[in-house]
């Protein structure tokens, strides 16, 4: 009888033991997902992205390409903004970072720790980089639905990230949204690709360059008559004191000055395609607009868009601000 006890003893332990063994292998997809970030050496994804600011959106098709090699990150990011059909692109090698406005011939160039300085919503890092803090985890039919609290700079009202990733921790969609739960961000992933192999040119400004200026079926949307354009958001508290035409080697700037207890200046000029590269050194942080990206250094925010080239000084607005106010621009001209 006692060895009857003994041996059901035994069989009771080498059950839990394995059911013990079960449970340890299943892994936290928290944990997964970092070590997938850690093991990461190339990556395409392509996706669907929408901006939101109220009633307006902005719809863009977006291309991530990464590479590590001997330590180094290499990035190249694609928007083409659907709206105006004209394309933009990010690339960061060994010479910096580049950003290019390929149906222009124009490129921004500046020293810079973009993207890993900060969360991108387009970055898969980003999206699998669960950091420290709270989230939340939940097992769905499709995979796992992780939903944080991440700090994107410069983005104060963007307040939940949730991102859906399958069995094999691939992002099929990332929502963003506001402090009111308002939706400020959707990118619906279409296509991914790890371990992907790239030329040894991919990620070389005047090689990609080309090649986007060869692709780009970009027509100009903006006429000279049609300038200047005006802000319209009413977050910002200030009205137009004065506004002035200059002409400087043969180009025309238009100077909107607003004064209140939120004085700026806004200044804008039509470019036009170049048969010449046209590159530009700057210092700044990089930046995320609803018309594409931004560079912002000492109290100024520049962009281009719809082969429009934007200016924003101030020494009283806030980046958050400026931010706020280019992304009110153009909705309405004075002409």
């Amino acid at each position: 009888m006692k060895k009857k006890i003994i041996a059901v003893f035994l069989v009771l332990v080498l059950v839990c033991l394995a059911v013990l063994k079960i449970f340890m292998d299943k892994k936290d997809p928290s944990s997964t997902l970092k070590e997938v970030k850690e093991n990461l050496t190339s990556y395409y994804m392509e996706g669907n992205m929408t901006l939101h600011n109220g009633e307006d959106k902005r719809e863009f098709i977006v291309k991530v390409s990464y590479e590590k090699e001997d330590e180094k990150d290499y990035f190249k990011v694609s928007l083409n903004d659907l709206g105006i059909n004209q394309e933009q692109i990010i690339i960061k090698n060994d010479d910096g970072v580049f950003v290019m406005t390929p149906s222009l011939n124009k490129v921004y160039k500046f020293n810079g720790s973009w993207p890993m300085n900060s969360p991108k919503p387009y970055i898969y890092q980003s999206m699998i980089d669960l950091k420290e803090g709270e989230y939340e985890l939940k097992e769905v039919e499709d995979g796992y639905l992780i939903k944080n609290n991440p700090n994107f700079d410069n983005k104060i009202q963007w307040s939940t990230q949730e991102v859906l990733f399958d069995k094999n921790y691939i992002p099929k969609y990332l929502n963003i949204y506001d402090k009111d739960n308002n939706l400020s961000l959707t990118l619906n992933v279409t296509k991914m690709e790890i371990n992907k192999d790239f030329d040894d040119d991919y990620f070389k400004v005047d090689e990609s360059l080309v090649e986007a200026r060869t692709n780009s079926t970009y027509t100009y949307g903006v006429l000279e008559e049609e300038l200047p354009f005006l802000p319209t958001n009413s977050v910002i508290e200030s009205t137009l004191k004065e506004s002035s035409t200059y002409v400087i080697n043969n180009e025309t700037y238009y100077i909107l000055t607003y004064e209140g207890t939120k004085p700026f200046t806004l200044v804008q000029r039509l470019l036009s395609d170049s048969e010449s590269v046209s590159t530009t050194k700057v210092d700044g942080t990089l930046v995320d607009l609803m018309n594409g990206f931004g560079i912002y250094h000492n109290g100024v925010l520049t962009y281009c868009y719809n082969s429009v080239e934007y200016n924003i000084y101030s020494d009283v607005l806030t980046l958050d601000e400026m931010i706020e106010l280019a992304n009110g621009v153009e909705v309405s001209y004075t002409k």
